[in-house]
């Protein structure tokens, strides 16, 4: 678990996660924002 977390420090999609938020209108369910970091990430778990 510590590699991931120090790789994800050097991903440049980990400043974008608190971006991710504000883009999403609050009409759209809650969901939304925790699936578009999983999508972001999706790929360091395979």
């Amino acid at each position: 678990m510590t590699f991931l977390l120090s790789t994800f420090k050097d991903v440049s999609l980990v400043p974008k996660i608190p971006k991710i938020g504000p883009t999403i209108t609050p009409g759209k369910p809650s969901i939304a924002q925790p699936l578009l970091i999983f999508l972001h990430y999706y790929p360091y778990f395979l």
